[in-house]
């Protein structure tokens, strides 16, 4: 299956297909604003007479204005126009950039909870919640932040696009001993920035490890807690490795981008150097061309160095793009009709020749359980006994439709569960595994007569002087594990199911339950 972000390469076709026009617009203000930033140049350069020996004489007119005598008025005047005008541009840029970014963001997230809603059980198990955390709260920042510095980076190439337009108007060979020099130094700066993608690429690996890491300590926390060994021995080549491991990658990126971007800045500098040195030794260049031209070359720096600067945010944000597309890639989307409707009636369920194996990992075949044969019949109590690893858990799993059966038939009746069904008849089954979530509110739009059913219950499995139920929400989940449990079998009982599965439910409750 194709991941949701496959056919967007790059952040550029991520933003514009989610807000073409917000991002047209972006486009539009950035470039003509990086032009007029490149403007400021040759209007000061214009506005003085270079004739003089001390560029003195001013035969331009002057004007006061708010009580100031202000020098080559029109001059003046356009300047202030220009860059007001950037202000405007910059300001309406940036925050169309930061509306585009905050709902990309949004809706990024509500794409992946939107596909692992949707994918199925067995492949959201295999990836772990460690991998899923990493791309939800790492991965997605980090392309969004290379999304709001899409502007400025525009901008800045505009107007190092205009200012070096305006150095081929002053002197063509100094422009192409420039453009010679940008050349080299941005073949040469791939060389650092392709060690740092390395280096981004490890880090965005140690951070799926690191989550995972942190679940371990935050689940494993009471286990940890009275075993000084185990602690230690997790901490060393668990938490700790992971941490570091990001720690140094992101030490060795930051080096690396750092001595790239400093490299960029020392182009621009040297190349100053020898036009002002050197160049002239063997080139025909006035007095007016040289200022002219350092001044221009002083003021191309700075787009240089916001370009080069960004740079190691857009390549992390590529790895971010790349990872986030290989996760959910590698998560199909169940091939069951969205149809809810309401499920025909049945006496008893069939279960017929159905089997189930997991994918085979490392060359070696993968588990499988069945066939089984058997039936439940409605009203009664099956158990499911077997030892550890016989398969009670998948074949759990199979009875209340998370797996799907490799092969074999399930019977409702007499309505097979199919691709078109399997949906209708999840809705008919409940259940409480050993690793089941609590939620701390009763969802599905509850009535009156529910919050009825609710108080009823917490009266009955003795939970009314702990719990209390207000507004579709519990007063509190901190309860011990078997009143936990008794809490699971009070929503499990409002839900009201045809078909209810209990993974050890009685094993940590008091006798009279």
């Amino acid at each position: 299956m194709k991941g949701f972000l496959e056919d967007k390469e790059n952040i550029f076709g991520l933003l514009f297909h989610r807000a073409p026009n917000l991002v047209f617009l972006t486009i539009f203000l950035d470039a003509i604003s990086g032009m007029a930033y490149a403007m400021i140049i040759p209007l000061v350069i214009g506005s003085i007479d270079l004739g003089g020996k001390e560029f003195a004489e001013v035969h331009l007119s002057s004007d006061t204005f708010l009580t100031f005598e202000v020098s080559r008025y029109e001059y003046a005047k356009l300047f202030l126009l220009i860059v007001l005008f950037i202000l405007i541009a910059k300001a309406i840029s940036r925050i169309s950039m930061e509306r585009v970014a905050a709902n990309v963001t949004a809706n990024l997230r509500i794409e992946m909870y939107r596909q692992l809603v949707h994918a199925p059980v067995f492949d959201v198990e295999k990836i772990g919640p460690g991998r899923i955390m990493a791309a939800l709260t790492d991965d997605v920042p980090w392309l969004i932040s290379a999304g709001r510095l899409f502007p400025t980076m525009l901008s800045n190439m505009a107007a190092l696009g205009g200012m070096l337009g305006y150095l081929a108007y002053l002197n063509t060979d100094i422009f192409w001993f420039v453009m010679g020099a940008l050349l080299v130094g941005v073949v040469t700066y791939q060389i650092p920035m392709f060690i740092g993608l390395r280096f981004m690429q490890q880090r965005r690996n140690f951070v799926g490890e690191l989550h995972q890491s942190i679940r371990g300590l935050l689940d494993g926390f009471k286990e940890l807690k009275l075993d000084k060994n185990k602690r230690e021995d997790f901490s060393t080549e668990y938490l700790y490795k992971n941490e570091f491991g990001v720690r140094d990658a992101n030490k060795a990126s930051n080096i690396v981008t750092t001595f790239a971007t400093t490299y960029g800045d020392l182009i621009s500098f040297l190349v100053i150097g020898v036009v002002c040195f050197i160049f002239v030794n063997y080139h025909s260049v006035s007095s007016y061309e040289m200022i002219a031209v350092i001044m221009t070359l002083l003021y191309i720096t700075g787009p240089v160095a916001g370009i080069l600067g960004g740079l190691p945010q857009y390549i992390a944000a590529g790895v971010s793009l790349k990872m986030l597309n290989e996760l959910f890639t590698s998560i199909p989307k169940e091939d069951f009709a969205l149809v809810y409707e309401p499920a025909k009636s049945w006496d008893r369920i069939s279960y017929r020749d159905m089997c189930f194996s997991y994918p085979a990992e490392n060359g070696k075949a993968g588990f499988s359980v069945g066939p089984f044969d058997f039936e439940i019949e409605k009203g009664s109590v099956a158990f499911l006994v077997g030892g550890n690893g016989s398969g009670k858990s998948t074949l759990g799993k199979l009875i209340t439709l998370h797996y799907q059966a490799s092969s074999g038939d399930i019977y409702f009746g007499d309505e097979k569960i199919s691709k078109e069904n399997m949906n209708i008849y999840r809705q008919k089954i409940g259940f409480i595994y050993s690793d089941y979530y609590l939620f701390e509110r009763l969802l599905g739009d509850p009535g009156p007569d529910t919050f009825r059913m609710v108080d009823k219950y917490l009266f009955e499995l003795g939970l009314a002087d702990k719990v209390s139920f207000s507004e579709g929400v519990f007063s509190t989940l901190a309860l011990s594990d078997g009143q936990k449990r008794r809490l699971a079998l009070l929503v499990a009982f409002v839900e009201d199911k045809d078909l209810y599965l209990f993974d050890e439910w009685a094993a940590d409750q008091d006798p009279e339950f």
